[in-house]
């Protein structure tokens, strides 16, 4: 397998619509169960005195207080169809003693932003796991083939049972990668490109074919 994105979310954060209690990484987007709360996203900073980051100086998190949770983070990528792709990140917890939640990635490999479907995940690591340890940084992966539309859609996602305090969780280092041999993701300034290439030739090979019904041949001279 072959890198081709990663990150510890040191490219920064946003208030998503300008909601500063969803402030997610740059280059991502959330998503959550409309029939349940909206989690609250926030940032992890070292340099402010935050303990829960992995490496550098970021962490992803998102929770609630008091509330059953159902969300993600999410991003997708341009890839060649039929490609394996895997994906992994470090998730951590801190949980309250008598709660339940679980946290897991997952891909969806035709591109949807249907998250909700529990096929596309790995295994959960939640509080019901006899090895869970609260304020651990666990690693999370799961792999899948793209199908033919050539887009992945990755979720970081997080959801309990029970209304406790405190119910956090927390992603950092994450990865994004493809199986050897296979031609790089293409990005969206590249497909862009590449859709306008394929058009000219689609006009090439139109008009030549059109045109060569209506060419009149002239007898050669002897």
């Amino acid at each position: 397998m072959r890198i081709v994105y990663q990150t510890s979310f040191e490219e920064g954060f946003y208030d998503w619509e300008g909601v500063p209690e969803v402030t997610i990484p740059i280059g991502w987007e959330p998503a959550w169960d409309p029939d349940k709360p909206r989690p609250e996203f926030d940032k992890k900073d070292k340099e402010a005195g935050a303990t829960e980051v992995r490496t550098g100086r970021y962490a992803a998190s998102f929770f609630h207080t008091f509330a059953n949770i159902d969300g993600v983070l999410y991003k997708q990528f341009a890839v060649t169809p039929g490609c394996l792709v895997q994906a992994s990140v470090y998730c951590m917890g801190v949980i309250a003693a008598d709660a339940s939640m679980g946290m897991t990635i997952g891909i969806d490999p035709n591109g949807s932003l249907e998250f909700e479907r529990d096929d596309y995940y790995a295994e959960w690591w939640s509080t019901y796991m006899p090895e869970y340890e609260d304020r651990i940084w666990h690693k999370v992966s799961v792999a899948t083939t793209v199908g033919v539309d050539g887009l992945a859609t990755v979720f970081l996602r997080a959801k309990n049972d029970y209304a406790r305090q405190p119910l956090v969780t927390h992603w950092d280092d994450f990865v994004f990668m493809v199986e050897d041999g296979s031609p790089p993701p293409v990005t969206g300034d590249l497909m862009g490109h590449l859709d306008k290439i394929q058009k000219a030739l689609d006009d090439t090979v139109s008009y030549v074919q059109t045109s060569s019904k209506t060419l009149t041949y002239l007898p050669v001279n002897e």
